[in-house]
């Protein structure tokens, strides 16, 4: 992570309608000075290791980390394992007015699923805090993500982006009752498109920001198991303009359009 930005306040213009109290915009690191680094961490319940290799030539960057943890969860069948990669690649030539990011990863995860407790039976020595009512039941996850933003540069003022999004998360979980094992498979597919202009200069002699853009996303679920799918189309139109009065004091304005099909 390079920096993590807090805005305060509605966000629901740029960032969609669940940016209504504020937005948090975690910036991942794009490369760096070229170097390599090594991490490891222990605790009462497992241990994590993670290792990060940074390469910069010229105008490329290149970032490349794996983080994998082991945990062995405070509650019986409640242990915890992942593994992750994560890929950064950016393209940006100083004399060149276009650039282009690439981010990739992928994540793999299995965990027990010991279940709730009921408090009576604690109270009553049935079972203890850290035992389980399902020992047997697992699961596993695999996510898959891919951005690619490719950006242009219209004059000093003006860029234009576009940003391609792909995600897909495959989960699976075994659930045993009375000996007899229920397995649980779900597939999900979110696929985006969002391109963005934005303009930034002087308006009657005070900085002024105008962005214009659309976020187009298809969501599709898809139940294995149970042989159901279900799939949601989404297609928003923002304009949001950022105007500075005096200096540090900025008045926001803007307006969403969007539309949803099920």
């Amino acid at each position: 992570v390079e920096r993590i930005e807090v805005l305060r306040g509605g966000g629901s213009v740029l960032y969609g309608d669940n940016a209504s109290g504020g937005v948090i915009n975690i910036i991942t690191r794009r490369g760096g000075p070229s170097g390599l680094t090594l991490g490891a961490e222990s605790d009462s319940y497992g241990w994590r290791n993670h290792a990060s290799l940074r390469y910069q030539v010229g105008d490329l960057r290149l970032s490349l980390s794996n983080a994998y943890g082991d945990s062995r969860g405070y509650r019986d069948n409640g242990d915890y394992e992942y593994d992750n990669v994560h890929l950064s690649l950016s393209l940006t030539p100083a004399e060149a007015p276009w650039g282009v990011a690439l981010q990739a990863g992928q994540t793999h995860e299995t965990y027990g699923l010991p279940g709730a407790l009921n408090l009576n039976a604690i109270n009553s020595g049935v079972i203890n805090r850290r035992g389980t009512f399902a020992p047997d039941d697992r699961a596993e996850r695999d996510s898959t993500y891919v951005t690619l933003t490719p950006s242009y540069a219209i004059g000093s003022e003006t860029t234009l982006r576009l940003g391609l999004s792909y995600r897909e998360r495959l989960a699976a979980a075994e659930y045993v009752f009375f000996g007899s094992p229920f397995p649980v498979k779900d597939r999900h597919v979110l696929t985006g498109v969002s391109p963005e202009l934005v303009h930034s200069g002087d308006l009657f002699g005070h900085g002024n920001t105008l962005t214009i853009g659309m976020d187009q996303q298809v969501d599709e679920l898809h139940s294995i198991a149970n042989r159901t799918e279900a799939r949601q189309e989404m297609q928003d139109y923002y304009l949001h303009d950022s105007f500075e009065v005096v200096d540090g004091l900025f008045l926001d304005g803007g307006y969403r359009l969007a539309q949803v099909d099920y």
